[in-house]
């Protein structure tokens, strides 16, 4: 600003805001459910439903579907994931077009009563998402929207 306010502008300085500046700049990011802390407690109870997430806005730019994770010791991940808890997770979902790029990577198994984090394996035309050596589940085209790959996190650093 290159002039002194009144007062009158300052209390009303909301006003030099241009709204349309706002909404250009709210048109480049993605609304992306987001699983907190409590959304993880509607996992284990059963009672978990994906379109009663909130959603966060966050510069995303695909056409795939993304879903965030805030990471906490309730979710089973494999012991040499080196994450920092509260950690948020992005992870987008698994696409018939990409499945060659899985193998080694980290992904999420999400479904209405079942969440966990696995490294994905390939073996020639089988892929699966492994926890560990109890626990994996079978990728097949029938549970393809319950696969999810690690596309970023945001982590707090101190």
């Amino acid at each position: 600003m290159t002039k002194q306010l009144s007062v009158n502008e300052i209390l009303n300085f909301n006003d030099y805001f241009n709204e349309e500046g706002q909404k250009k700049l709210q048109k480049n990011f993605a609304n992306i459910p987001f699983i907190s802390r409590e959304a993880i407690h509607h996992i284990k109870e059963g009672t978990f439903d994906v379109q009663k997430l909130d959603l966060i806005a966050f510069p995303m730019y695909s056409s795939n579907k993304f879903i965030a994770l805030e990471l906490t010791h309730e979710i089973a991940s494999p012991a040499n994931v080196d994450i920092p808890e509260y950690t948020i997770l992005f992870f987008e979902q698994v696409q018939i077009d990409t499945l060659h790029i899985l193998d080694n990577h980290l992904g999420m198994f999400l479904t209405n009563t079942e969440i966990f984090i696995g490294i994905y394996n390939q073996n020639k035309t089988t892929i699966n998402l492994k926890l560990n050596e109890w626990k994996s589940e079978d990728f097949n085209t029938e549970n393809l929207p319950s696969f999810w790959k690690l596309y970023a996190k945001f982590e707090k650093n101190i």
